[in-house]
C-alpha cells in the first residue's frame, strides 16, 4: 500500500503551480468570498485573525501596507489636514479655578480660549467649534 502523505507530498511538489492557481481563482469566485467572509467572522476565524495582526509577520505586512498608503494623494491631503498651523492667541485670561482641569479651545484658526475639559469633550466630532460656541458664549458673554 501507497504511503498516503508521501503520496500526496509528490502531488503536490508536481503540480504546485496548477493547484496555486486552483486556489487563486476559486478565491477570487464570489463562492470563494462568501466562505472567506463566512470563516472570517466565525470565532476560529476571528482567534486566527488576531494571532496573525499581532505575530511578527503579521505586523510587517501592516506596515508595508500603511507605508504604501502613506505615499498616496489621498494621505498627504488627510495629513496636512491635521497639521496646518493653527496660531494661540489668547482672548481672555482663564477666568477658571486652578484646580479646574482647562484645555483651550480654538474659536477660529487664530484665537483660543480656556474651557473646562468637561465642556470642551462635551461635543467632539465634525461641528466641535460650532457647538462649542453655545458653551463659550454663555461662559463669557453671559447668554442664556
Amino acid at each position: 500500500m501507497v504511503d498516503i502523505k508521501n503520496y500526496h507530498k509528490q502531488y503536490y511538489l508536481k503540480n504546485t503551480n496548477k493547484i496555486l492557481q486552483e486556489s487563486k481563482t476559486y478565491q477570487q469566485s464570489k463562492k470563494g468570498k462568501i466562505t472567506l467572509r463566512r470563516y472570517d467572522q466565525s470565532e476560529k476565524g476571528k482567534i486566527r485573525t488576531i494571532r496573525y495582526t499581532q505575530s511578527k509577520k503579521g505586523r510587517a505586512s501592516q506596515k508595508r501596507r500603511r507605508d504604501m498608503y502613506r505615499q498616496t494623494k489621498k494621505w498627504k491631503i488627510a495629513k496636512a489636514k491635521r497639521n496646518r498651523n493653527f496660531g494661540w492667541i489668547l482672548m481672555f485670561p482663564n477666568p477658571f479655578a486652578t484646580s479646574e482641569i482647562v484645555e483651550y479651545h480654538h474659536i477660529n484658526d487664530a484665537y483660543v480660549i480656556a474651557l473646562p475639559k468637561d465642556l470642551h469633550h462635551q461635543y467632539m466630532g465634525k461641528f466641535h467649534r460650532e457647538k462649542t460656541m453655545e458653551i463659550v458664549k454663555q461662559i463669557y458673554l453671559g447668554d442664556n
